[in-house]
């Protein structure tokens, strides 16, 4: 191995990542373990910078400040840089970010998703229309249409102001 390449592993650990994703600078890489351990590796550095236990998944925040991770009590806003917990909010996994960092996107009960404002946690619209447990989220890139997914085979579109129900596709 040349000396530009380094190996960042968890000694002693049997298992594998189930997510990984760079941070939007670019220079720090999130992963998710299978024994829900998030590990943020710091490319430059060439070094691990925290490890936190009992989270499945996460997403970064558009500035890469803060990371939203799914634990089983529910979700966990995580300052980026040293992965320190700066709240808890109620919901889980499918999680998304609106593109201002402002609120976010998590499942309530398997048919309901819900948009938090992510300082306060404060419920801002419940999305309801999906006969199966909704798997996926996401923003539109203006931050005004959220579009999700669900096991009952439907993928909706809507208002992210109102909550109104703006396409549904079978």
């Amino acid at each position: 191995m040349d000396s530009s390449q380094v190996t960042l592993t968890r000694p002693d650990f049997v298992g594998w990542l189930t997510k990984v994703s760079w941070g939007p600078t670019f220079r720090r890489v999130l992963g998710a373990y299978s024994d829900e351990v998030l590990q943020l590796w710091d490319v430059e550095a060439r070094e691990v910078r925290w490890s936190v236990e009992g989270c499945s998944t996460f997403v970064w925040s558009p500035d890469g400040a803060r990371v939203l991770a799914v634990s089983e009590e529910g979700l966990r806003l995580l300052d980026a840089g040293t992965g320190e917990l700066l709240g808890k909010l109620e919901g889980s996994g499918p999680i998304s970010f609106s593109p201002d960092g402002e609120r976010i996107t998590s499942r309530s009960d398997g048919h309901v998703l819900l948009v938090r404002d992510v300082q306060t946690g404060a419920a801002l619209l419940e999305l309801r229309g999906h006969t199966g447990t909704v798997t996926a989220a996401c923003w539109s890139p203006d931050g005004t249409r959220i579009a999700s997914a669900s096991e009952d085979g439907t993928t909706r579109t809507w208002d992210a102001e109102t909550g109104e129900a703006l396409l549904v596709l079978e």
